[in-house]
């Protein structure tokens, strides 16, 4: 076979003791490097797929010592559940449903970098209101309130929660709705195996090279 080595039966105890240690270094190292450069091949396809802030979401541990007999490596996405059902939405696709029957809450350009209603009404000390409009639909809306620049909404001073105040207006902020259907963006099973391939590849090479060291 091409990729069959042979091993000279006289080597010495001590010899085979050190191609045994350097093995192990050697399949060590293939893993740490293949998981780092799994980890690298993730980013850049997520990033690809337009999500460059989930693209920092990946980490790489890896698992044993350069005298491990079976070193492992995991890659994954740190941070948060939700982090983590992101990259599964969109690698996978999936169908989101709010819990108990409740309403999603999707932020508007008004909405600025506020992910959540919450966090919205934290954010300017304000509270949103709901609205259903002449088709059904439902809205959170922030009353006397103008839009800035940027487009995102911020309310104007006074206290009346009434009447609306001179310049200001209802502004929408979110948009509530029953579900969303999230599209596959991106796949992880053609990265996988890509990685999978070259850690065989990687290992043979030095395995290789460390016998016909151990040989000469």
């Amino acid at each position: 076979m091409a990729d069959a080595f042979t091993i000279d039966l006289r080597l010495t105890r001590r010899r085979l003791t050190e191609i045994d240690s350097k093995v192990r270094l050697s399949a060590f190292v293939t893993v740490a490097e293949e998981a780092r450069a799994h980890e690298k091949d993730l980013e850049r396809l997520t990033e690809g797929a337009g999500l460059g802030r989930l693209a920092r979401a990946w980490n790489s541990k890896v698992y044993g010592s350069p005298n491990s007999a079976d070193p492992a490596a995991i890659v994954y996405p740190k941070g948060s559940a939700r982090t983590r059902g992101a990259i599964r939405a969109y690698s996978q696709g999936a169908t989101i449903r709010g819990k108990r029957g409740q309403f999603l809450a999707v932020p508007l350009p008004a909405a600025g970098t506020a992910e959540t209603p919450a966090e919205f009404e934290a954010r300017k000390n304000v509270k949103l209101r709901m609205v259903i409009t002449k088709r059904g639909g439902r809205l959170l809306v922030l009353d006397n309130a103008t839009l800035g620049k940027s487009g995102r909404a911020r309310r104007l001073p006074g206290k009346r929660a009434g009447p609306l105040l001179r310049g200001g207006s209802t502004v929408p902020v979110f948009v509530l709705i029953p579900q969303v259907r999230v599209k596959q963006r991106f796949s992880l099973v053609g990265s996988q195996q890509l990685a999978e391939a070259r850690l065989r590849v990687r290992w043979l090479q030095r395995v290789k090279i460390v016998f016909a060291e151990g040989q000469s």
